[in-house]
């Protein structure tokens, strides 16, 4: 059974992020808190900072955002296992993401899960397990660590593949013509469910 919520950041309702709570045989879903990075912020920091100072922030805002689910996950849910974690500019993911990544996991005997469509690797689409807090806050804080796949290389991550095919379900909405491509995918979804 999933118990999810959207957690309104802004105008609109943001995708829910989920934390994975319970034994095995019994999951069910938690809400937390969702990491956002405001649009404004993005265009100063674009015009004041150099380019790769810009990406080098943007690379550790992910990691800094994935421990503080953590360390939210550890206070407010304590018997919470895992943190699944998803992009906000990424609509269509699955639904069945965080049952993939559990098995997965699972079955590869893995410490933690990303996805990977068309080949390429979605490090934000994880699941994370809650008790490597402590090692990443040591590893961004004493060993300066930045990046997702740096930080994930030191585990046994099992990777969850997902078809690119009618649509790379972590088509990310960037642009404005994303955004009319992205509306004309719901659409065309809404046509075929027989809601317009």
């Amino acid at each position: 059974m999933r118990d999810f919520i959207a957690i309104p950041i802004s105008i609109k309702p943001m995708i829910p992020l989920l934390a994975q709570v319970g034994a095995e045989a019994s999951i069910s879903m938690w809400p937390f808190a969702i990491l956002a990075i405001c649009v404004v912020f993005i265009v100063v920091a674009i015009t004041v900072m150099r380019v790769h100072a810009f990406l080098a922030l943007i690379l550790a805002a992910i990691l800094a955002g994935i421990l503080t689910g953590m360390e939210w996950v550890r206070i407010h849910a304590p018997d919470c296992q895992w943190l699944a974690s998803f992009a906000t500019d990424a609509p269509f993911f699955p639904d069945d993401l965080v049952a993939r990544f559990m098995a997965v996991v699972k079955e590869d005997k893995a410490d933690m899960a990303c996805a990977r469509s068309n080949g390429r690797m979605h490090p934000v689409f994880a699941l994370w397990p809650v008790a490597l807090a402590e090692d990443l806050r040591r590893a961004m804080v004493e060993e300066d660590i930045r990046k997702v796949d740096v930080w994930t290389s030191r585990y046994r991550l099992a990777v969850a593949d997902f078809p690119a095919e009618p649509l790379d379900p972590f088509f990310n909405v960037n642009r404005l013509e994303d955004l009319e491509v992205a509306e004309n995918l719901i659409k065309d979804k809404k046509a075929d469910k027989g809601l317009i």
